[in-house]
């Protein structure tokens, strides 16, 4: 699973450096519940542990995401998606992607059955 994390950072255009923890900051969130909110600014530190298999947002309440499998990767006209599937500290299984936009905006969903989130990223 390792590896497939660290594809996915290089897939997404970041340095990873000869460390087993990458840090990414969020700057921007919507919510889609019922719809898409508007874009919201936020400062926000998201962790990649590679050892672990876990990615950590460090928001308002913590959220801690165990990667548990690769999901197939996606590609279409505006994008490209790496895709896994999670569970997370409340035991809800969700599906976190890694978005690169043909713009280079990098952004990471999180998606759970009735409501999802994505934060734009850097």
């Amino acid at each position: 699973m390792k590896k497939l994390i660290s594809l996915c950072i290089v897939f997404l255009g970041i340095t990873v450096q000869a460390q087993d923890v990458q840090w990414l900051k969020a700057y921007e969130l919507a919510v889609n519940y019922e719809g898409w909110s508007d874009w919201e600014p936020v400062n926000i530190d998201i962790k990649i542990d590679f050892d672990k298999d876990l990615i950590v947002i460090f928001s308002k309440e913590i959220q801690i995401y165990e990667i548990l499998s690769d999901l197939p990767s996606l590609k279409d006209d505006t994008g490209k998606n790496i895709r896994f599937r999670v569970i997370d500290q409340d035991k809800d299984i969700g599906v976190l992607t890694f978005r690169v936009q043909n713009d280079g905006t990098k952004q990471i969903y999180l998606e759970f059955n009735d409501i999802g989130w994505v934060y734009n990223v850097k």
